[in-house]
């Protein structure tokens, strides 16, 4: 099953690719923002499925931490505290 999804959404991106040669006669800029939206897709594909159990476990616990800091009232410093 984890090899279907990565097949499929390199598939996607070669279906794509007439599709964004079009968009791009138009906008630029949409056609950049499609292209790197699938792209995404496929690099988190293949992130998903190089990570170990004890990878995605600490990643998990990163983001808790993260989430639990900002929730607990720290705020992120604005552009006037830099």
């Amino acid at each position: 099953m984890k090899l279907e999804v990565l097949t499929v959404s390199i598939e996607a991106i070669t279906k794509l690719r007439p599709i964004v040669y079009r968009i791009r006669r138009h906008d630029r800029v949409l056609a950049k923002q499609v292209t790197d939206a699938a792209n995404s897709v496929v690099l988190n594909v293949a992130k998903a499925l190089i990570m170990t159990p004890a990878h995605a476990r600490a990643a998990t616990s990163r983001r808790r931490a993260a989430r639990t800091k900002y929730a607990s009232g720290f705020s992120r410093p604005s552009l006037g505290d830099m």
